[in-house]
């Protein structure tokens, strides 16, 4: 199992803007997400000693601030594509299952927990 403590991750709504004018197109990370990746990179660090990435199928509970302002499932996206950028998950197409809940967190911070989803092969080897 991999179990982190993050800074919460900006809601999806401001993480991105549309590029404006000349040719550009495209949306482009907001200064808010790049600092919340950055931040997010620095807690992985100091937590790297303990983490064993998961392959493969998995499911992911998100436990967040009681008091935290806004829609939990604003916040979740950002952190399972962070999760995959830093190859800590398989491809969020492995995702089987999440489950964000709101309990007894830090202000600030969101403890994620990873489990490796057994497959169907693995139930019936350990029965």
């Amino acid at each position: 199992m991999l179990t982190l403590t993050l800074p919460i991750a900006p809601s999806v709504n401001a993480a991105f803007f549309n590029r404006k004018g000349g040719g550009g197109k495209g949306r482009i990370k907001s200064a808010k997400y790049r600092a919340w990746v950055k931040n997010a990179d620095a807690h992985l660090m100091m937590q790297k000693k303990d983490v064993v990435p998961v392959r493969g199928p998995y499911k992911c509970g998100m436990i967040f601030p009681r008091a935290m302002r806004g829609d939990l499932d604003n916040r979740v996206k950002l952190i399972l594509d962070w999760m995959v950028s830093r190859e800590l998950t398989s491809d969020d197409r492995y995702l089987m299952s999440y489950h964000p809940v709101r309990g007894d967190t830090p202000d600030g911070y969101v403890i994620v927990q990873v489990l490796e989803e057994s497959t169907t092969a693995d139930r019936e080897n350990d029965a």
